[in-house]
């Protein structure tokens, strides 16, 4: 029997931010411009980002060191992994991984192409693996599980034990007054 390859978040990550930077420097290449300058927002994946966009830009030729050319101004929405609970499954996790960005060529003020790239993977992986899944160093390939939803013993035991030891109070205060 043939298992799925499960791939690691960075590994996807790392695909999305390259397919992305691809589709900027395409753009950008239609847009017959070279760029001066990058300028990306704070984000933990904001230098990992410069440099898949710097080698997409650098293999099409597309950096200028003339101040006269446009800046690309990018932000970045999402770069992250997220989970999600899986009905009537408590062995697995729906995962999400979002690459969002909204970028825009800017010359002096002035907008010459304004556009975004959304990529989106989501697959079903097994809470036992989330630990080799965010094995990266990078703070944007991991993310806390889903809170796991409370037994019905659970939901019973704490009303019971709160109610239990107001009612011990209630009795020790009496005793101990009535004394």
């Amino acid at each position: 029997m043939l298992f799925p390859i499960v791939t690691d978040n960075f590994t996807i990550i790392e695909s999305q931010t390259i397919a992305a930077a691809q589709s900027i420097a395409s753009k950008v290449a239609a847009s017959n411009t070279k760029i001066f300058q990058i300028k990306i927002s704070e984000h933990s994946a904001a230098s990992y980002l410069e440099q898949m966009i710097i080698t997409a830009l650098s293999k099409d030729n597309l950096l200028s060191a003339d101040s006269s050319n446009p800046n690309l101004v990018c932000s970045i929405v999402h770069n992250n992994v997220y989970y999600n609970k899986l009905s009537n499954c408590k062995d697995s996790l729906i995962r999400v991984v979002k690459t969002d960005l909204s970028y825009s060529l800017a010359k002096h003020s002035q907008v010459i192409l304004r556009s975004n790239e959304l990529i989106i993977y989501a697959d079903t992986v097994a809470i036992s693996e989330i630990e080799w899944l965010q094995r990266s160093e990078m703070p944007f390939a991991k993310s806390p599980l889903p809170p796991s939803e409370n037994s019905w013993i659970s939901e019973l035991i704490t009303p019971a034990i709160v109610l239990g030891a107001s009612i011990l109070s209630v009795v020790l205060l009496f005793s101990v007054r009535s004394k």
